[in-house]
């Protein structure tokens, strides 16, 4: 009966283990997400100020030659 409850504790203290360590990969792929979601917005802006001169390139007439 004791070794049963050794086990247990062993068991116990594994899980434990292994939950702490699950809980810090989560926290840095948290982080890494709100990174790129905050990466992608500045993105986002820099490509919104170049669409009006990509625009304005497209509606330019086409050279004669072509």
């Amino acid at each position: 009966m004791e070794q049963k409850i050794i086990d247990l504790e062993m068991r116990y203290m594994e899980q434990e283990r292994i939950i702490q360590e699950l809980s810090e990969i989560i926290y840095r792929q948290e982080q890494q997400i709100s990174q790129m979601q905050n990466h992608l917005k500045q993105i986002t802006k820099q490509l919104n100020i170049l669409m009006p001169s990509i625009a304005e390139i497209s509606d330019e007439e086409v050279p004669p030659h072509y």
